[in-house]
């Protein structure tokens, strides 16, 4: 275990990140570790529902960056659950074995990719540690004095973080234990959903791909989280889908330095093959990790973190699977 003086950090801070103190640890299950964290109040946007935070972990040869969805937010702490993963690559097991009280880590955000709107009303579906960034989205429903409802799957009632104070607090929710009721059918919830509502949902990969393809169907407005992706604990990398048109080209940095970026590698790759460590997680185009600010030239944009307008504006680009538009683009690195 670690003591309170040690801060696991590397020589520099990476872009973006700031000192977040461990200011208060609580076991809330077996598996499961709730920590509030101390973030300065200039670190980050303001906090949202569905927002997560990146912490920088001492893992590998120079570190790994991890996703966590925030809870609670208020009065410059930030509060986030960590699942122990048994099979995971390490994050998790890091975090439940070394982020005691008092314990520095580097955090960056908050940053938002699983928006409300609490505008009208929604059903919010969560499978197991997916319930984190429905809390608050519940909380501003409540607030809004939106109609809502919940739906929450897990292994088994007491895996499930969360569900008393849930269920205290009141409203519709409905619990799905897989061990007394079996699994949820999802069909039949969205079957009893109006055609006006939004369905928030996060949870394992099985449930949201079932949810895309019952909503493709009925016709429900589908927002949903991928939490593999959002605790980055399967990330991997994957192929780099490659257009008929894509070709070679050149990548400056900052101080001068140029890479080549062959069609077929991505510049997260090729950067990395030149000795250039960059942050990165999906590698997918979908978490945010390896935003990069343009000094000049224009990106051909493939992830699903920015917005049209973010795109237009060509001021950041995601390197893991965007490419160049012309011959040379010059990154901020």
């Amino acid at each position: 275990m670690t003591n309170d003086a040690q801060r696991h950090s590397p020589p520099e801070l990476p872009r973006g990140f700031v000192d977040a103190r461990v200011v208060r640890r609580r076991q809330i299950s077996d598996g499961v570790v709730l920590l509030d964290l101390d973030v300065p109040t200039n670190s980050g946007t303001t906090t949202a529902a569905g927002s997560h935070i990146e912490v920088f972990l001492p893992l590998g040869v120079g570190g790994e960056v991890r996703h966590y969805s925030v809870c609670r937010a208020e009065e410059g702490t930030i509060q986030i659950a960590v699942l122990r993963e048994t099979d995971g690559r390490g994050g998790s097991a890091w975090m439940h074995d070394h982020a005691d009280v008092g314990v520095t880590l580097m955090a960056r955000g908050p940053r938002n990719t699983f928006t409300y709107a609490p505008t009208g009303p929604a059903l919010f579906i969560a499978g197991g540690i997916g319930i984190t960034p429905i809390l608050p989205m519940i909380e501003e429903a409540r607030e809004a004095a939106i109609d809502w409802k919940l739906v929450y799957a897990g292994r088994s009632l007491a895996s499930m973080v969360f569900a008393d104070e849930l269920v205290r607090a009141g409203g519709d929710i409905a619990l799905w234990p897989a061990d007394t009721r079996g699994r949820v059918d999802l069909g039949e919830v969205i079957a009893h959903t109006s055609a006006e509502t939004t369905i928030y949902a996060c949870g394992p990969d099985r449930m949201l791909t079932e949810l895309r393809a019952l909503c493709a169907v009925s016709g429900h407005t589908l927002v949903s989280e991928d939490f593999s992706i959002g605790r980055m604990e399967e990330a991997a990398s994957v192929d780099v889908r490659v257009e008929s048109d894509d070709r070679e080209f050149t990548v400056e940095l900052a101080d001068g330095t140029e890479v080549v970026v062959p069609r077929g590698c991505s510049i997260l790759t090729a950067l990395g093959g030149a000795g250039i460590r960059t942050l990165s997680s999906c590698q997918r185009g979908e978490c945010g990790t390896c935003e990069t600010p343009i000094i000049s030239g224009e990106a051909d944009h493939r992830d699903r973190v920015l917005s049209e307008e973010e795109r237009a504006a060509n001021e950041v680009m995601m390197i893991c699977i965007s490419r160049a538009k012309g011959d040379r683009l010059v990154l901020d690195l």
